[in-house]
């Protein structure tokens, strides 16, 4: 059976489809695992991969695989069709109202339930800000809620996309010719190693920014994989100690994008983003209501993430995957020529 993909520009078959969706998922679940200590006790320090390597968490790691990946499509989508219009519009319709939904619960619902009082807690809500915050793609501030508590945020996954939405704001602009695209990823990569270790702000842009750029090279270049290209981006890996964002959009996005554009027969939902969207909300009340073991705190929020990531495909952004596509077939139908009436 052949889907059509707006996004691609392309039809997609079960003999193309690939582990990317997969390996998304994975990562939401890496998040999940990160933000079990984090969330618990405010910091990395008894984050477990940063416990046994040092550099990046889990979580850091997950969410550079997540741009890697989305750079590369992206990459794919702009060059299939480098229109403004339709770009622009199938970006804002994956990410928008998911993130709308889970915003408005995250701030309503799970607020309230933190807050304790919850009349107080609702008329102290800016309804402003709550307006500014969901346009511009910022995660959801409050009034104060689950008092007591190491990291007292309702969603605090929220705040990279914004800087993914920026990434899609720029690519058209990088990837078009590769002599720009390679001297955009080389100047990402000095700005990292000079600023990009701050864990949140301005400055992990430039992070962002070169992981995002890592996957759109590996689509504009066309890349063939070869077992020296392999051996190569392992030992990549090894400036790990050194700087792990270069190892990362080096050989890590290598292998990943290797890997996980390999074919595969399996067909699920892409249900990542809604994993990613919901899980600090779900860990956060565990820990209000009093569990104190990470291992505890993921292994219950991993299932209820997914079951709020599968809600939230099939109840929010298969429908706007769908307006998508119904767009894109009006496009296609008025480009066709017209047959004169008699």
């Amino acid at each position: 059976m052949f889907v059509f993909d707006p996004d691609l520009g392309e039809e997609m078959t079960a003999q193309t489809r690939n582990w990317l969706d997969l390996a998304r998922l994975g990562f939401a679940g890496l998040v999940l695992v990160s933000h079990s200590t984090d969330l618990l006790y405010g910091d990395h320090r008894r984050e477990p991969l940063a416990r046994a390597l040092g550099g990046c968490s889990f979580g850091e790691l997950a969410v550079c695989g997540f741009f890697v990946i989305s750079g590369y499509l992206i990459t794919a989508s702009w060059r299939a069709r480098p229109e403004w219009g339709p770009y622009l519009r199938n970006r804002c319709l994956r990410l928008y109202p998911a993130f709308w939904v889970a915003s408005l619960l995250s701030i309503f619902l799970v607020g309230t339930i933190g807050a304790g009082d919850a009349k107080h807690y609702l008329a102290a809500i800016d309804l402003h800000q709550v307006g500014r915050e969901l346009l511009m793609l910022k995660d959801p501030g409050t009034p104060p809620t689950f008092p007591g508590l190491a990291v007292p945020v309702v969603n605090g996954s929220m705040w990279t996309l914004r800087y993914e939405f920026a990434c899609y704001l720029i690519a058209p602009f990088l990837v078009t010719n590769r002599v720009v695209l390679i001297g955009a990823w080389l100047a990402a990569a000095a700005a990292t190693s000079l600023f990009g270790h701050a864990p949140t702000g301005d400055l992990v842009m430039a992070r962002f920014m070169l992981m995002f750029l890592s996957g759109a090279l590996f689509r504009r270049l066309s890349f063939q994989p070869t077992r020296l290209h392999a051996a190569v981006a392992v030992a990549a890996l090894a400036i790990y100690p050194l700087s792990w964002e270069l190892a990362l959009a080096t050989g890590g996005a290598f292998l990943l994008l290797t890997f996980g554009l390999r074919p595969s027969s399996v067909a699920m939902p892409d249900i990542s983003y809604g994993t990613y969207l919901y899980g600090w909300p779900i860990q956060m009340l565990l820990i209000w209501w009093g569990m104190r073991e990470p291992v505890a705190i993921f292994l219950i929020a991993l299932p209820a993430a997914l079951l709020c990531g599968l809600a939230s495909w099939y109840g929010v952004e298969r429908w706007a995957l769908k307006l998508k596509a119904s767009r894109a077939a009006i496009a296609t139908h008025a480009a066709l020529p017209q047959p004169h009436l008699r």
